[in-house]
């Protein structure tokens, strides 16, 4: 395998080493209008090859479009990780996960696995009482350090509460999102398209933002 500088390799093997249970990765892809998806389809391959306990399916997301239409998805390149029995994790990549998103990856298929920090007691308790959707966006680019710790905390939640969904999403892939949300400082977290916020914040902070929500 050659896809990986050797050191980078065996980073990833150490951590993915720690998976707990299986984790399944489902890509969907486009053939128009997409000059990241292959290079991100040819990551995801290698490093499923890097661990036994994932697994990887490729969708195109117009031509698979029931496939689209069950996980709700409506762009692409789109990343869902879904746990051990095939169940949703709320958990979604919208980019290529190198650089500092790569860290937040890595960390959400450890949690998927049943491998990741546990949320306090009081954290659980609140984020058990949440009963609509919630929808976290959390728009950044690759050099933002600040997301993948946003993307980590979100992960949680999603984790925690099916009601929840936290997406990553990079604004130099989908720059019309960029546009449309007006995002000129990253990153950015958008809860329901009601809420809004700039910047870093604890995962007591979040979860506020989200109650206020309703």
């Amino acid at each position: 395998m050659d896809f990986f500088e050797k050191n980078h390799q065996n980073y990833l093997k150490k951590r993915l080493a720690y998976l707990n249970n299986d984790v399944k990765i489902l890509f969907f892809t486009k053939d128009i209008d997409c000059s990241i998806c292959k290079k991100t389809e040819e990551f995801l391959k290698n490093l499923v090859q890097l661990s036994d306990k994932l697994s990887l399916k490729v969708y195109n997301y117009r031509v698979d479009k029931s496939k689209s239409e069950d996980y709700d998805v409506h762009k692409a390149p789109a990343i869902l990780i879904l746990d051990k029995q095939g169940n949703e994790s709320g958990i979604r990549f919208y980019t290529k996960p190198i650089d500092h998103q790569l860290e937040a990856f890595i960390k959400s298929l450890l949690l998927v696995s049943g491998n990741g920090a546990e949320l306090p007691e009081r954290l659980e308790e609140r984020v058990a009482k949440i009963d609509e959707m919630v929808h976290i966006q959390i728009f950044a680019d690759k050099e933002s350090p600040d997301a993948s710790q946003l993307a980590e905390m979100t992960n949680q939640l999603a984790l925690a509460n099916k009601k929840i969904r936290a997406d990553m999403i990079e604004t130099t892939i989908f720059d019309n999102l960029a546009d449309n949300y007006n995002i000129s400082r990253l990153p950015k977290v958008m809860i329901n398209n009601k809420r809004e916020f700039v910047g870093l914040k604890g995962m007591e902070d979040i979860l506020e933002e989200i109650e206020r929500v309703h």
